[in-house]
C-alpha cells in the first residue's frame, strides 16, 4: 500500500522539526545510554517494568547506584533486560524467537478490492483482541472499503522454503468500524474465528520502551509474505502522538506492528520520512527522483514513524466511552 503525499509531507514535517532534540538525544545516547537520553519518570517506569524493584531502579535512575551492579543481583531475565537496555549486553534468550513466532501469528496481509473483487492493494494489519484489526487509515479508509477487503493470516514462508497461504477472513465494519485520520488508524470487526492466531493487546502502561533502544517490526510489505525487521531500528525520538525510529534497512508497511524486545507493541508504524534532493523532489534508493507509478520499495527512507500505542488507546477510551456517540471518523 502506496503512502498518501500528504502523509509522507506530514511526517517529513514533523521529523524535519525534530532535528535539534534528535541530536540532543544522540548526544545523550552515546554519553550515557538509554538512561540518560530519556525523562528520569519514563527511565524509572522502565526499569520497573523490566523487573527492577522500585527502589533499585529509582537509585539507578538519579545516580545513586551502579547500574551493573543492581543488574548482577536480579534474576536471568531482568538482568538480560537491564543489560540491554545499558547496552552492556546485546544478547537475548532463545525463548525470545519463541515470543516472536508467537507475536507474529496474530499479524496478517490486509487485501483490499474493488467491487468486482479484483486486488488493487496490500497492507498489513494485527488482531488487537479476538475480533478486533488495527491498521491505518490510510489503508481502509472506510467502512466501503473495508466491506470488500480481507485479511489473510499465515501468508508465510514455511521452513521448508513453501508459501504458505494460510487463511483468509471478511472484515465486518457493520459491527465496528471506528478510524481516525490525524492518528492514522482504522479499528475494525474481523468476520469468523481468529482463536488460531491469539491477540496483541494495546497497553496503554508507560515503560514499555525508552529513547535508544531497539525495535522490531513484524509486517506483510508490499503484499509479500510475512517478514520481520529484527532489532533493526532504534528509537530516535519521542513526539506527543508519534514515535520516530531509524534503520538501515528495508522500512515499516503500512499498518505493522512495532515492538519493543518483551514483544509487547509501542506503536503502530504508518509512513516514513524519504530522503528528497535539493528540488524538494522524493529520490529511489539509486539517487533518482520517484516517478510516477514508483512503488514505495524504491524510496530510499531515512527514517520511520509510528503511532504511539498509548495515545491509539487514550483515543480509542474517549471515543468509545458509553455517553460518547463515537462518531465513526475523527474531525480533521
Amino acid at each position: 500500500m502506496d503512502i498518501p503525499r500528504e502523509v509522507l509531507d506530514e511526517t517529513q514535517a514533523r521529523y524535519l522539526g525534530r532535528g535539534e532534540a534528535r541530536q540532543s538525544c544522540r548526544a545523550r545516547l552515546e554519553q550515557g545510554g538509554p538512561l540518560a537520553a530519556d525523562t528520569p519518570t519514563r527511565a524509572e517506569a522502565r526499569l520497573t517494568r523490566l523487573g527492577v524493584p522500585l527502589p533499585e531502579a529509582q537509585a539507578v535512575v538519579e545516580g545513586q547506584a551502579d547500574a551493573q551492579a543492581v543488574a548482577a543481583r536480579l534474576g536471568t531475565d531482568a538482568r538480560l533486560g537491564l543489560e540491554r537496555v545499558l547496552g552492556a549486553n546485546d544478547l537475548v534468550g532463545v525463548a525470545y524467537l519463541d515470543l516472536a513466532r508467537a507475536a507474529s501469528r496474530a499479524v496478517g496481509r490486509v487485501v483490499l478490492r474493488d467491487a468486482r473483487g479484483r486486488t488493487v492493494g496490500y497492507g498489513t494489519g494485527w488482531l488487537c483482541s479476538p475480533r478486533l484489526l488495527l491498521t491505518n487509515h490510510h489503508v481502509l479508509e472506510s467502512a466501503a472499503t473495508a466491506r470488500t477487503a480481507a485479511v489473510q493470516f499465515g501468508y508465510e514462508l514455511g521452513s521448508d522454503g513453501a508459501l504458505r497461504t494460510g487463511a483468509e477472513l471478511a472484515l465486518d465494519p457493520d459491527t465496528l468500524f471506528l478510524t481516525s485520520e490525524p492518528l492514522d488508524y482504522a479499528l475494525v470487526a474481523v468476520r469468523g474465528d481468529t482463536s488460531a492466531y491469539g491477540w496483541l493487546p494495546l497497553l496503554a502502561a508507560q515503560g514499555k520502551v525508552l529513547l535508544g533502544e531497539a525495535l522490531s517490526i513484524v509486517q506483510h510489505p508490499g503484499g509479500e509474505p510475512k517478514q520481520i525487521a529484527l532489532r533493526e531500528n532504534r528509537l530516535v525520538d519521542l513526539l506527543p502522538d508519534f514515535l520516530h525510529y531509524e534503520t538501515d534497512t528495508a522500512p515499516g508497511s503500512s499498518g505493522s506492528p512495532v515492538f519493543n524486545d518483551a514483544w509487547e507493541v509501542v506503536a503502530l508504524h504508518h509512513s516514513g520520512v524519504p530522503r528528497r534532493d535539493a528540488q524538494d523532489r522524493v529520490l529511489r534508493r539509486d539517487g533518482q527522483p520517484l516517478a510516477p507509478g514508483d512503488p514505495d520499495t524504491l524510496i530510499d527512507w531515512v527514517a520511520n514513524e509510528g503511532v504511539r500505542v498509548s495515545r491509539l488507546v487514550e483515543d480509542l477510551r474517549l471515543r468509545l466511552r458509553p455517553e460518547a456517540s463515537a462518531p465513526q471518523t475523527a474531525p480533521r
